[in-house]
Order: structure tokens, then C-alpha cells, then sequence
């Protein structure tokens, strides 16, 4: 069991990233705009009739550090899971 750590850190931090720049998904699914992620809202604003290209950048600024802040906590045993791969025992 503990080998498969390192599998699952990995499994869940691309399910995590996978889900969570989904557009299409959501956008199928959702009907109301409340309930809309954050994806969509940055196309949304990033396909207006004149976008500002500093709120767009600053919003994409913002939705990254999630995923940073994942990778960080993950590091470890992302790291680790690749080290061990070549390793008996």
C-alpha cells in the first residue's frame, strides 16, 4: 500500500487539474450563471467586445494559484513517486 501513494498523489492532482480548467463541461451541464466556474467566467470576459487585457491577465493570474498551490503541497510525493520507479524493494 505504501507504493501506491505516490500513484495516487498523481492520479488526483491531474483529476484536479482536469477538472478544474474544464469549459465545456460546465458549460453543457449549467444552465444558471451563478452557478457557473471560473472558467467560464474568464472566457466570458475574455470574449467581450472589447476585453481589458489587464483584468484578463490579472484573472488568469488569480485562477492559477490554486493549481500552484496544489503542486506545492503535492511536490513531495510527486517527486517521490518519481524517484522510486527505478528502485527494488
Amino acid at each position: 500500500m505504501p507504493l501506491t501513494k505516490p500513484v495516487l498523489t498523481v492520479v488526483a492532482v491531474f483529476v484536479f487539474l482536469d477538472e478544474w480548467g474544464d469549459l465545456l463541461g460546465p458549460l453543457i451541464y449549467l444552465d444558471d450563471g451563478s452557478k457557473f466556474t471560473l472558467a467560464i467566467g474568464l472566457a466570458n470576459l475574455a470574449t467581450r467586445d472589447n476585453p481589458s487585457l489587464n483584468l484578463v491577465i490579472a484573472a488568469n493570474l488569480l485562477i492559477m494559484i490554486p493549481p500552484v498551490l496544489i503542486y506545492f503541497f503535492a511536490q513531495e510525493k510527486l517527486i517521490g513517486g518519481i524517484a522510486s520507479v527505478g528502485l527494488k524493494g
